[in-house]
């Protein structure tokens, strides 16, 4: 056996140990690729039955206000309580955000808006009103003199 074929016989091991490592790295990764594919799956599916529940259990208090189970009415005035608090810290951001309020509602308006789209009041603006009481000091002006 001569010099040549022993470099082919240990070169022919090397690539068989390279073939053997690359399948080996591709084995892993499409292993992984496919852990992370089941693994959104779970939480995606996760995601949806919690929605399923959240509205079963928004139309379930909906429609039982008046008539909450005891094991479930700690948690339902605790959801009463959470939802006003969040209604009141909206407006307190909304009025730092200068956006005028529905006085019937409290739907948060556009600033031309003259009438609410969540309940139909009529809105007369701050500078409405600056206006009406500069017309009505002119007019009384007028008529004084």
């Amino acid at each position: 056996m001569g010099f040549m074929d022993k470099v082919k016989g240990v070169a022919g091991e090397v690539g068989d140990t390279f073939k053997k490592g690359v399948k080996s790295v591709s084995d892993g990764s499409q292993k992984f690729t496919d852990k992370m594919k089941l693994k959104k799956q779970v939480t995606d599916l996760e995601s949806e039955i919690k929605q399923i529940y959240s509205t079963i259990g928004k139309i379930y208090i909906e429609n039982n206000k008046d008539n909450v189970p005891e094991n479930i009415s700690a948690l339902a005035e605790s959801l009463k309580a959470k939802n006003a608090e969040l209604a009141q810290v909206k407006e307190e951001l909304d009025a730092l955000n200068d956006k005028p309020v529905c006085p019937t509602c409290g739907a948060v308006l556009q600033k031309e808006q003259r009438f609410c789209d969540k309940c139909g009041t009529k809105v007369v603006h701050e500078a409405e009103h600056v206006e009406a009481d500069v017309v009505a000091e002119t007019q009384s002006d007028e008529q004084s003199e």
